[in-house]
């Protein structure tokens, strides 16, 4: 609804107006969706609320991580919830159990109190896109913000409706929210960044011009280019030069400039290519680049900033633009980036199935794995890279088709999976045995898997000590011994 979207234009002006918005007592303030994409400063807004909440007359403020969120159940989000209580200093009761009953306990003896409670969520999209939170759960929370002191405030990378899975897209839930969109920054809020931070002389005023044409009005680039010419300043002698300022953000802002690639449409990528290459582009998707930061205002339409363009140039495959930017020194280390093309016809990537309840496992093996994907000595692929309000299942099987290894996090949950034993499973295995594909199955949790195909094939873990068996120490150094044996797997040719 174009009424209640707002693009932020100014920050200060957008945040102090949410702000009033939230501290009025009456009526009780809307809940509140902020989208953005990735590093556009959701989490610093939200951090910025409760500094400004805690504390004031009449309200408690709690804020939930949803990246604390190890079990991914409604269970696991009310356990988080519980403990963001605790610290705000709601009053909970001293039962072990906390659900949505004893939630209502707690809106209540507020609202006896005359206290409004007002909860601050991040990432909310892990909350929204998961099957695991029924209709009941969203209906509930609906219920609690209409008929008690609540607001929540939420933060998505997508507008809720949209990054919802389709057994909630109907709840009444999504209708309570007044929706804020935050983007790129304007011109006058662009300088103040590059030369008077935090209300300071920066000294990088002369080279202002040149910042922004590597990063745009992207909040985040702009501060890494700040941040790297600023170290250039500071060494003696040295005179920064655009080349090898760009060539620094180029190397260090890869992972993020192929996040933004690889969670765009084939219709957006088409269309940032066209920019490139001065073609016309698709006017949707266009439209929807600018509602997601990555392509300015201004008209004809252009992509943010030159680092990412240059990025985008490198997508093309093109011989001459690789050996361009490899001369100027912008290619990142490692072999040259493959086009879309390439990929689709070879199996590059390791897959990992694993259950939505067996979450906090995922999250210890990407965490060990971390040092190889940050050097993208390996790629690996899950579920929650599935674009917000894209077709899931389709994103799944194109992942299962390119897949050149499949890890299979093993668990009484894993097995008890229709979808896992019906959709991810048959393919993985027809590949293994006619594609060349390496399985690695790793037993999380005693369970029945000798009565399942997986047993014929060998065990990336000893299956008579399960990894939640095992102490902290020796269950690292288990998962060490895997992602050594992935690396090695990972890095031979791909069939």
């Amino acid at each position: 609804d174009d009424k209640s979207t707002n693009l932020v234009q100014s920050i200060w002006e957008f945040f102090n107006g949410l702000l009033g918005q939230l501290l009025r007592s009456k009526p009780v303030p809307d809940s509140i969706s902020i989208v953005g994409e990735r590093r556009l400063g959701k989490t610093s807004l939200l951090g910025y609320l409760q500094s400004k909440l805690c504390g004031c007359a009449g309200v408690t403020c709690a804020r939930v991580d949803m990246q604390a969120l190890g079990e991914q159940t409604q269970s696991g989000f009310y356990a988080v919830l519980r403990r963001s209580l605790e610290d705000s200093k709601a009053p909970l009761s001293k039962s072990d159990c906390f659900g949505f009953r004893e939630f209502l306990d707690v809106l209540d003896t507020l609202q006896r109190r005359k206290r409004r409670l007002v909860i601050l969520i991040d990432e909310f999209e892990i909350v929204a896109r998961n099957r695991g939170f029924s209709l009941a759960f969203f209906d509930n929370l609906r219920s609690a913000a209409t008929l008690h002191s609540l607001t929540l405030v939420v933060g998505s990378v997508g507008p809720l409706a949209k990054i919802a899975h389709d057994g909630v897209t109907g709840s009444p839930f999504f209708n309570i929210f007044i929706k804020e969109r935050l983007g790129l920054l304007s011109s006058r809020e662009t300088s103040c960044l590059i030369c008077h931070p935090g209300g300071r002389e920066s000294g990088l005023a002369p080279w202002q011009t040149e910042v922004r044409s590597i990063t745009g009005e992207h909040p985040f680039f702009l501060q890494l280019a700040c941040a790297h010419l600023w170290g250039l300043c500071r060494r003696k002698g040295v005179k920064p030069e655009v080349l090898a300022l760009q060539a620094e953000i180029l190397k260090s802002a890869y992972d993020h400039h192929r996040y933004i690639w690889e969670h765009s449409s084939p219709e957006e990528q088409s269309s940032l290519r066209a920019l490139i290459l001065g073609e016309r582009p698709d006017e949707v998707a266009v439209d929807s680049l600018r509602e997601r930061g990555y392509v300015s205002e201004c008209n004809p339409p252009a992509i943010f900033g030159n680092c990412f363009a240059e990025f985008v140039r490198r997508q093309s495959g093109s011989e001459g633009t690789t050996r361009r930017t490899r001369s100027l020194g912008l290619a990142p280390k490692g072999p040259p980036m493959e086009t879309s093309k390439m990929r689709d016809n070879i199996r590059h990537h390791i897959f990992i199935s694993y259950s939505h309840h067996d979450g906090k496992w995922l999250e210890h093996f990407k965490r060990m794995l971390r040092p190889l994907t940050r050097t993208r000595a390996i790629s690996i692929w899950d579920d929650r890279r599935i674009d917000p309000g894209g077709k899931w299942k389709e994103q799944i099987q194109g992942a299962l088709k390119s897949a050149k290894i499949a890890v299979l996090l093993v668990s009484p949950h894993f097995l008890d999976s229709d979808f896992i034993a019906k959709k991810e499973l048959p393919p993985l295995l027809n590949a293994a045995e006619k594609d060349g594909l390496t399985i690695f199955w790793v037993l999380v949790s005693d369970c029945m898997y000798k009565e399942t195909s997986i047993a014929d094939f060998q065990a990336a873990n000893d299956p008579a000590k399960p990894l939640d068996s095992l102490r902290a120490a020796e269950r690292n150094k288990v998962l060490v011994s895997i992602c050594e044996k992935l690396k090695r797997a990972g890095q031979s040719p791909a069939t």
